[in-house]
């Protein structure tokens, strides 16, 4: 049992509690509100001359304009905020990219207290030793690996900064970014890859070359996203990058596959609409890199990855005439500066913008005008 603060002087009070053996014991906290108007409650020990002394100390700090909350920062170490950091993304996609992001910051960083601040060239010199590094297949990281890294620790870092136990987050720059390509596949390549592939990476190229969909979408796909009536797949928010669902429609070529699929798993048994749809040896696969590279290793396409196909179809339907905007709602691209890194004309179709004869265009165009009642 407790008894509540009881006043001794203006800024400080006593409490007193009743310990197992019966006695009541006596502790003193000092109670103000200091320069910065935040209500503060110090404990002050057991002594009432002490706790008087004591307070006094505070009083002056306060006077002083001294930042109490700089206490707080005593012991506490990165470590623990990046644990807290990983707790609250928990639900986070990239989840499993983060914790190898904080592995190498915890490496290079170490357990090091949080008022020793994280300084910019510390940061500028483990970006040179990143860029340094060579891995077992003698490659070295890509800057786009290392931004991430980097915002990671940015990322990190504004917890603390959030509550007020750092005073900033240190300036990090990013490394810029030469990631773009410009490979697409054709339709002489694309046949020839189908020719090689076993018959689970054939069925989700297919895929991929007929939806445009991301990888992740198509070998996370199951039977209730798949409506052959209307000849949709419907995806979810929860199961897209941008997390906005939208409707793929499915072509006469992926709708004969999808049911010769559907009829193949049947035939063992009763196919339950949350199963996957892509399977391998009867289980859901979660990737076809080395199956991909191996198919077009045979056929001697080079420089081709599997997320290009996404890059392919967008392309395909470019050149075709269709709306730009339509095509984005298939694909999922929500903006036109990231949709355009996927349109990617080939020279040909480049060289076909002004293959004819200005004069004849402008001649067809008259005649075609003339013919309008």
């Amino acid at each position: 049992m407790a008894r509540a603060f009881k006043r001794i002087s203006p800024r400080l009070y006593k409490r007193q509690y009743q310990i197992a053996g019966g006695d009541w014991s006596t502790r003193y906290y000092g109670l103000f509100v200091d320069w910065k108007g935040k209500r503060r409650v110090f404990p002050l020990g057991s002594d009432l001359k002490t706790a008087k002394e004591e307070l006094k100390v505070l009083e002056a700090r306060n006077i002083r304009k001294e930042d109490f909350d700089k206490d707080k920062t005593h012991g506490l170490t990165l470590f623990p905020w990046i644990q807290r950091f990983l707790s609250l993304k928990a639900s986070k996609r990239s989840l499993k990219k983060d914790r190898v992001s904080c592995e190498r910051i915890k490496a290079f960083l170490g357990e090091r207290p949080l008022e020793d601040s994280i300084l910019t060239s510390e940061i500028e010199a483990y970006k040179q030793r990143r860029m340094g590094e060579v891995d077992r297949f003698k490659r070295t990281p890509q800057a786009a690996t290392i931004n991430r890294e980097l915002a990671c620790l940015r990322s990190i870092l504004i917890l603390p900064a959030k509550d007020g136990i750092i005073e900033k987050v240190p300036y990090i720059k990013l490394l810029e970014e030469k990631n773009t390509r410009s490979r697409v596949a054709t339709q002489q390549e694309f046949e020839a890859l189908g020719k090689v592939s076993p018959p689970h990476l054939q069925e989700i190229l297919i895929c991929l070359w007929d939806t445009g969909m991301r990888k992740a979408e198509a070998l996370n796909l199951t039977w209730d996203r798949v409506d052959l009536r209307q000849d949709f797949i419907k995806l979810l928010g929860t199961g897209t990058k941008t997390g906005e669902g939208r409707l793929v429609p499915i072509s006469p070529k992926l709708k004969a596959m999808l049911k010769r699929i559907l009829e193949r798993e049947k035939g063992r048994k009763v196919v339950k609409l949350t199963e996957g749809v892509f399977l391998f040896q009867r289980k859901p696969f979660a990737r076809f890199d080395r199956a991909f590279k191996t198919a077009c290793k045979k056929v001697g396409i080079q420089g081709f990855w599997g997320h290009d196909l996404r890059a392919s179809f967008a392309t395909r339907k470019m050149s075709e005439g269709f709306d730009r905007d339509w095509v984005k709602m298939i694909t999922g691209h929500r903006s036109d500066h990231v949709f355009r890194r996927y349109n990617r004309p080939s020279p040909e179709a480049l060289r076909s913008v002004v293959a004819k004869d200005v004069n004849e265009a402008l001649t067809q165009q008259r005649g075609s005008d003339s013919r309008v009642p």
